[in-house]
């Protein structure tokens, strides 16, 4: 059985589903409604450990604050949802002997060399960076077993309140509103449908320890934002600049890309291009769908 720790959240939500589909027992933890259990981890966890039934046998961990100025902005109160927390309940797994897969980030390291491997040193430049870094050296001291997946950028398919660079992107253009696009920072935009499935492989080859989950293709914002662009005749409002010519409360990393031959040499899973995805994600948008550019 499976306890998701987020289950209203974007991943939380697209794994639940799988997960339900492929017949497996799910149990959903969200501060949201319709929750199977109530967990806030803005709060103390309290006496969660007596209502997580006694058949779950791992619990993924994808709730967190993820907005890196916000982490910024309140380092306190972020860390105890990101880091207090998320440890609490993390120990209260690991007690009842339940693997914990910890949802982690790329920006757990310096970001100025890329393509990084699992056993890269970590230098997280970000508040957010730092907290990720913290939970995941609490896992590295256990003696139990657990799982940390490192991800990328991740979008949706089909939700048009996508934060994902794309979703961003795409609005602006919907909009017709010129992008200032950094031609100086790589990112490995991921599609979140793909992570449910990674996340199965993982399990199912009773894997520990850490592994690298993002797709493999490396993209600038300024490559990204031409190739969206393109796609429905807009390219004139793609403007390049500079990654430092943001003014954003705390400076972003130029390369978090990361190496993910660990973990597909582990499961042979082939994760989804943004070639293939583009068709259905301006499909799902009414003001692209019937572009005379979109095939």
């Amino acid at each position: 059985m499976l306890l998701i720790v987020g289950s209203n959240g974007l991943l939380g939500r697209h794994v639940v589903n799988y997960f339900m589909a492929t017949g497996e027992s799910v149990i959903c933890a969200s501060h949201g409604s319709g929750a199977d259990i109530r967990l806030d981890l803005r709060m103390p966890i309290g006496d969660v450990a007596n209502i997580i039934p006694e058949h779950v046998t791992h619990a993924l961990i994808c709730s967190s604050v993820t907005n890196i100025d916000a982490c910024y902005r309140d380092p306190e109160g972020t860390r105890r949802f990101n880091v207090t927390h998320t440890i609490d309940l993390l120990q209260v797994l690991l007690n009842r002997s339940i693997q914990p897969i910890f949802c982690s980030s790329d920006l757990v390291f310096k970001g100025d060399i890329g393509n990084y491997h699992e056993d890269d040193p970590r230098h997280p430049t970000t508040e957010y960076g730092r907290q990720k870094q913290t939970v995941e050296d609490f896992l590295l001291n256990q003696e139990k077993p657990f799982l940390i997946i490192r991800m990328s950028k991740l979008y949706s398919l089909f939700e048009r309140d996508d934060p994902s660079p794309i979703g961003q992107m795409l609005n602006a253009l919907r909009d017709e509103t010129v992008i200032r696009c950094a031609e100086d920072q790589i990112i490995c935009p991921t599609c979140v449908v793909d992570i449910p499935h990674a996340v199965n492989l993982l399990l199912r080859s009773k894997t520990t320890g850490v592994y690298h989950v993002a797709a493999p293709q490396q993209y600038t914002r300024f490559t990204l934002g031409m190739r969206l662009a393109k796609r429905v005749g807009l390219e004139h409002l793609v403007q390049g600049c500079s990654i430092r010519d943001f003014h954003f409360a705390e400076p972003r990393p130029f390369d978090n890309s990361l190496n993910v031959s660990r973990f597909l040499s582990a499961t042979g899973f082939t994760f989804t291009t943004l070639e293939e995805n583009l068709p259905r994600i301006l499909g799902s948008r009414e003001e692209f769908a019937s572009s005379n550019v979109f095939p």
